[in-house]
């Protein structure tokens, strides 16, 4: 795979993140998407964060290396693969046995239980 660089890297990561979380239902803004992966903390802000929002914010943060470094390695793309991007989006995301919160889900995480 062609090296990108470090700085288009880290946009990708963010929009993709931020994007695609806010697709689920976080209500996280781009700026706390932004602190959370690029600070590794999250600003100050006036209302609450659920702990499952910064979980998937950061489950889409090491899905996106194993992504990139699986590319830099050129594998073929795999069921194994597939599983394994999976398990790091799913990481740390508790279990919803009875589909409650589905992953097109329009209710909000305080919601889920």
């Amino acid at each position: 795979m062609k090296k990108m660089p470090d700085d288009y890297l880290k946009d990708v990561l963010v929009r993709l993140a931020h994007h695609s979380t806010a697709i689920e239902g976080t209500t996280l803004p781009l700026a706390e998407t932004v602190s959370i992966i690029l600070q590794d903390a999250l600003p100050p802000t006036t209302h609450k964060i659920n702990l499952r929002e910064i979980y998937e914010v950061k489950n889409h943060e090491q899905a996106f290396h194993y992504v990139l470094s699986e590319l830099n390695e050129n594998h073929t793309l795999t069921v194994g693969i597939v599983k394994a991007i999976h398990a790091a989006l799913t990481d740390r995301l508790q279990h919803d046995p009875l589909g409650q919160c589905h992953p097109w889900r329009r209710i909000p995480y305080s919601q889920c239980s």
